[in-house]
């Protein structure tokens, strides 16, 4: 019972919310829910507010209801009388180096560096990640209530995330398979379903890229008994269409893109992992961006060129911060394949022109695979303007080849 008489429980019900339905409304897990209620976790920041607003309370009476229900080192002065072995084990019970606040300032900041991760050089973001991963690792050294615990494993599986994909991003596959086994470790302590798909579609993304798409394929299907919510199962069930179609295997591609699509047209629910946003969200233009890769893969170009340019138009005309710089260029390597193939070399030069122009900073190592098949494409061409655009090419990707190797 809170300092206000009530607990969440009591709020819940005079709104008339089952559990089930609670969590509906909330897009999270009805445990997710339950551990609420049992005091072993407390919602995240966004989540807070969408809670207090269903319940129709403020955030901060939501907070104190949610406080003293989580606070597990309160002991009531009645018991002190019976003696020094239940005065340790209240120590003991109170022992903690940190707090609910402290958790929360962690969420923020993870899920501040998962939004600057797609719209700022690799570089920049990495000092920040690696503190964040070893202030997380010394919490986790100390003693804090079991639901913290969980979170600290939650938080660090999510900085493991963030760092595998920065390897793989600067063309280390080996340092990005090793931070994605941590992340299954962390999300095997906390037994975090949301947490097992998204580090099982990153194992995936990778064998996709650059070692075997075949068992990305593999891969991407135990990540989707995992998977929490639509986003999830969209962005699996999107690695899968298009490892799918790098292996030839149409039919397996064919039913991921109508799983896509079936996911797309249903609830727009979210989980505690993609509510972070940034890198973990997966949002239409991301979609699109996907389904461009795909279609293009099994040459159906006019399919491609449709969702490459939906994808391009989106990240440009949308939020800044949601901007992914690789994404988007990996689209208009899409799109150019497709003006490639319809013989329209220069709306191919065209569509090539902004992702030729990015800094080194911005040139990660996915842009010498992608661009590996445009190459191919121009391999025979003769004419002056192909010529040109082939040495453009070369020049841009040569060096990310070279690096590439080195890390090998």
């Amino acid at each position: 019972m809170s300092a206000m008489g009530i607990t969440l429980a009591d709020l819940r019900l005079r709104r008339g919310l089952s559990q089930e339905k609670l969590a509906a409304e909330l897009g999270v897990e009805r445990t997710t829910v339950q551990r609420w209620e049992a005091g072993n976790s407390t919602p995240r920041p966004k989540t807070m507010s969408e809670l207090a607003k269903t319940l129709e309370v403020t955030v901060a009476d939501l907070r104190e209801v949610l406080g003293d229900q989580g606070d597990i080192g309160r002991l009531d002065s009645r018991f002190a009388s019976y003696g020094d072995g239940d005065d340790r084990l209240a120590m003991l019970a109170r022992a903690s180096n940190l707090h609910s606040g402290q958790v929360e300032q962690l969420y923020w900041r993870i899920s501040a560096l998962a939004v600057d991760y797609v719209h700022e050089p690799v570089d920049r973001v990495l000092p920040d990640l690696l503190a964040a991963r070893d202030t997380i690792t010394d919490l986790l050294a100390g003693r804090q209530a079991p639901h913290h615990t969980r979170d600290l494993y939650v938080l660090a599986g999510t900085t493991c995330l963030l760092l595998a994909h920065a390897a793989q991003n600067q063309g280390d596959h080996r340092a990005a398979l090793t931070r994605l086994a941590t992340a299954a470790d962390c999300a095997t302590a906390a037994d975090h379903d949301a947490l097992h798909a998204w580090t099982r579609g990153s194992v995936a993304l990778i064998h996709e890229w650059s070692l075997n798409p075949r068992m990305a394929v593999d891969i991407a299907a135990r990540g989707a008994q995992h998977a929490a919510s639509a986003r999830s199962r969209i962005r699996l069930a999107a690695i899968t269409a298009r490892a799918a179609a790098r292996t030839g295997d149409t039919g397996a591609a064919a039913q991921a893109l109508r799983a896509i699509e079936t996911i797309r047209d249903g609830a727009d629910d979210r989980d505690d992992i993609t509510d972070l946003g940034g890198l973990f969200d997966f949002p239409a233009a991301k979609v699109d961006y996907y389904l461009g890769s795909v279609h293009g893969l099994l040459g159906d170009h006019t399919r491609a060129r449709v969702h490459a340019e939906a994808a391009i138009t989106a990240y440009e005309t949308g939020d800044p911060a949601a901007r992914s710089y690789g994404d988007e260029a990996l689209a208009r390597v899409d799109l150019a394949n497709a003006h490639l193939a319809d013989h329209d070399h220069r709306a191919a030069a065209d569509a090539l022109g902004p992702v030729l122009a990015l800094p080194p900073g911005l040139r990660i190592r996915q842009f010498g695979i992608a661009l590996g098949r445009t190459r191919r494409m121009l391999a025979a061409a003769t004419a002056p303007t192909e010529t040109a655009l082939r040495k453009r090419i070369t020049t841009f990707v040569d060096p990310l080849t070279t690096a590439l190797a080195s890390t090998r």
